[in-house]
């Protein structure tokens, strides 16, 4: 059982990093989280992973990213988190008055990927 500790916990490493990662790195991990559920239930290979994954009342790895950021954002916005994090989290301020004004939206910063162009 430590060991699939061990393995779950690095399901949830960095979830911010792999949130935007291809649909192939994430069926690699939704592998690993079916023979993990395997493995828990001391199940055949042939057994439904699926099937077993929902008994243990686990979510597919995409939706537990994205459950796993929205509780870090939901922490962060209440005050519960550390000062850095709560730092990164801004309420969108639209120019002009929108119907969505009421529904507490984010802002998204921009983020260039672009590092060649520092370097000249």
């Amino acid at each position: 059982m430590v060991a699939l500790g061990i393995v779950a916990t690095h399901l949830d490493y960095c979830n911010l990093l792999i949130e935007h990662t291809s649909n192939d790195n994430l069926w690699k991990l939704q592998v690993t989280q079916h023979a993990l559920a395997r493995v828990a239930c001391q199940a055949v290979r042939t057994c439904s992973a699926t099937e077993l994954r929902r008994t243990l009342h686990w979510l597919p790895v995409k939706q537990r990213i994205d459950y796993e950021l929205t509780v870090l954002t939901y922490e962060a916005r209440q005050s519960e988190s550390p000062l850095y994090l709560t730092s990164l989290i801004s309420d969108y301020a639209p120019s002009h008055s929108l119907r969505s004004l009421d529904k507490l939206l984010l802002s998204r910063p921009y983020t260039s990927l672009v590092m060649a162009d520092n370097l000249n």
